[in-house]
């Protein structure tokens, strides 16, 4: 195998010199890739920059909250705190 990439299924309706014009593509979200008929397509650029207006996603989608990391970090004091007195016994 060399190499495996996920496609998203995706419609696309745009309007091309006046009219409404209906395409299927496969879209690699990780890679920011477009594909039509199994090449690359141009249609990328066109395709995330709309995709970032419409997304409120944050940049970092698996970033967790502030909170979330305030309490991370409270956890691993917690937890450097007991393993240090664990040792002194």
């Amino acid at each position: 195998m060399l190499d495996v990439c996920f496609l998203t299924p995706a419609r696309i309706v745009a309007k091309v010199d006046g009219r409404d014009v209906e395409v299927t593509v496969g879209v690699d979200i990780i890679n920011r890739k477009v594909y039509e008929n199994n090449t690359e397509s141009p249609l990328a650029e066109h395709i995330f920059e709309y995709l970032d207006k419409v997304n409120s996603l944050p940049e970092d989608f698996f970033q967790a909250s502030d909170e979330l990391q305030e309490q991370a970090a409270e956890a691993q004091d917690d937890h450097d705190l007991v393993k240090e007195r664990m040792s002194n016994v």
